[in-house]
């Protein structure tokens, strides 16, 4: 029987993977984050959760979204992490050893902005759809 997880199960899975796409780790020595950006290090990615549609009593497609933020103080490399991410998350499936989903994008790449520091970010947006704990 399938149920539904949080979404803290989701953002750790996401953060996981960006980390493994890229080459990274997660926390404090990495530069994968997960609900927050922190000031540093310099180079950084968030896995944010944003909210979602609110869904029907009833519905079994639950759905939720979540935001990727790529800082980076390179625009180039930034937008190729960027683009790294987006790839690799565009409509696919994800099935770990206990949860499986679905995650599309909401958004394409390119739209960025510069921090109170003069970094490039690039935020990603996603919805989260199918989110079940896999059980025997």
């Amino acid at each position: 029987m399938a149920t539904i997880v949080g979404i803290k199960t989701v953002l750790d899975a996401l953060a996981t993977q960006t980390a493994t796409t890229l080459g990274s780790t997660i926390g404090n020595r990495g530069k994968v984050f997960v609900s927050t950006l922190p000031d540093k290090p310099t180079n950084a990615i968030a896995i944010l959760a944003t909210g979602g549609p609110v869904s029907r009593v009833g519905d079994p497609l639950r759905g939720y979204t979540v935001q990727c933020l790529v800082r980076n103080t390179s625009y180039t490399s930034g937008l190729a992490d960027a683009q790294k991410i987006f790839d690799d998350f565009d409509g696919s499936y994800h099935i770990l050893s206990t949860i499986k989903f679905r995650i599309e994008p909401t958004t394409l790449i390119g739209v960025h902005y510069l921090d109170s520091n003069n970094r490039h970010v690039f935020p990603l947006n996603f919805v989260v759809r199918g989110v079940f704990k896999l059980s025997n």
